[in-house]
C-alpha cells in the first residue's frame, strides 16, 4: 500500500495525460472550449469570494477600492470565459504556448520523481527519466512551434500525451512488479 500512496502522484498524472491526450485526438477545439469553461466557472469563484471579502470588509480606503476593482476585472474575466469561450480560442496559439509551457513543469516534476526513485534505491527508475526527458522534448517542440496550425499542433500535442501516458504507465507497472528488499529491524 505504501508503494501506491508513493507512487500515486505520477498514477493521476499518467490518467491525465492519456484522458486529455485522447481527448485532444477526439475533439481539440471542443476540448479547449470546455476547459475554458471550467477556468471561468473557477475565476467567477474566485470573484464572488473576493466580493464576500469586500463587503465584510469594515475599513475603507485605497485598499478597498483596489479590492473592489481587482473582484469586478476577475468577475468580467470568468463571465467572458464562461458565456464567450469562443472569443478566447481566438488566442489559440497562446493557449497552445501555455501547454507546452505544462508540459515542461510535467517533465520537471516527473524528473523529480526520478530523482526521488534514485534516492530510494528503487531499480527500473530509467524508464521515468525516459519519461521526463520526452516530456521535456516534447514541451520544448511545442514552445517554439506554437505558431503552426493550432488544430494540428493540438493532435500532435495529444499523440504526444499519450505517448507520455503510456510510458509512465509502464514506469509504474515496473515498479509495482520490482520486488522490494525487505529490511531487518535490529533492536
Amino acid at each position: 500500500m505504501q508503494k501506491f500512496l508513493k507512487n500515486l502522484p505520477l498514477l493521476l498524472l499518467v490518467i491525465f495525460e492519456l484522458f486529455l491526450g485522447v481527448m485532444l485526438l477526439v475533439d481539440p477545439v471542443g476540448i479547449t472550449r470546455i476547459a475554458i469553461i471550467v477556468f471561468g466557472v473557477l475565476i467567477l469563484l474566485i470573484a464572488l469570494f473576493q466580493i464576500i471579502l469586500f463587503l465584510r470588509t469594515k475599513t475603507g480606503g485605497t485598499r478597498l477600492i483596489i479590492m473592489m476593482a481587482l473582484a469586478v476585472l476577475t468577475l468580467l474575466v470568468g463571465l467572458v470565459c464562461v458565456f464567450m469561450p469562443d472569443r478566447i480560442i481566438g488566442f489559440f496559439e497562446v493557449l497552445f504556448l501555455l501547454y507546452g509551457i505544462g508540459i515542461l513543469v510535467g517533465s520537471v516534476f516527473k524528473f523529480g520523481m526520478y530523482l526521488d526513485s534514485v534516492a530510494s534505491g528503487m531499480r527500473s527508475t530509467v524508464l521515468l527519466l525516459i519519461d521526463a526527458i520526452a516530456s521535456a522534448i516534447i514541451g520544448a517542440i511545442i514552445c517554439f512551434n506554437w505558431k503552426s496550425d493550432p488544430a494540428l499542433m493540438w493532435r500532435v500535442a495529444g499523440v504526444s500525451l499519450i505517448g507520455e501516458g503510456l510510458l509512465g504507465l509502464v514506469t509504474l507497472v515496473a515498479a509495482f512488479l520490482k520486488k522490494e528488499p525487505k529490511s531487518i529491524d535490529i533492536e
